[in-house]
């Protein structure tokens, strides 16, 4: 009788965060983001890639071990993987649940795909995009209204995290 046995990989953690429902190859780029945060750079991080998802076909999934995520670092997520679970984790037991969305308004984080636009032309100007459709997640530029799709837009660390030396 041949069984199949599904292992946890990556153990339990006692305290911390599981971003979980994370797109396949998609992981490694929270890690990134979670590294580059102030305060976070040394925090022990648990990465699985490619696990079976019925309603994804694979994803990949992180585990933060005794650390909160903030709020900035649960926006710059949510930018590059709208849609991905966040679960809060005391004495080894989900004690919060939330699906990240993308913010309303993007400040500092992406880069204008117009070549022409302020933003790619002057260092000192800091980009903005607000959104102007929730649900297709297009965004417009604060400076040359171009629209773009999120899927689209090119995504950066903060500038505190370049000065550190992280790699993008």
């Amino acid at each position: 009788m041949n069984q199949t046995h599904q292992h946890l990989y990556i153990p339990k953690i006692e305290s911390g965060v599981v971003i979980d429902h994370i797109p396949a190859g998609l992981g490694p780029r929270i890690v990134e983001i979670i590294h580059a945060h102030p305060g976070l750079e040394k925090a022990m991080v648990s990465l699985g890639l490619n696990y079976g998802s019925t309603k994804q076909g694979r994803k990949d999934m992180v585990k933060v071990h005794d650390h909160r995520l903030p709020d900035t670092v649960l926006e710059q997520i949510a930018l590059v993987s709208p849609g991905v679970t966040i679960k809060r984790v005391e004495g080894f037991e989900v004690t919060a649940r939330i699906v990240l969305q993308p913010p309303r308004k993007i400040v500092g984080l992406g880069r204008c795909r117009n070549p022409n636009c302020v933003t790619n032309t002057e260092a000192a100007v800091t980009t903005r995009f607000m959104a102007v459709d929730t649900k297709a997640l297009k965004f417009r530029c604060g400076f040359c209204e171009r629209v773009f799709r999120l899927r689209d837009m090119e995504f950066v660390l903060p500038r505190s995290a370049w000065r550190k030396g992280c790699k993008r």
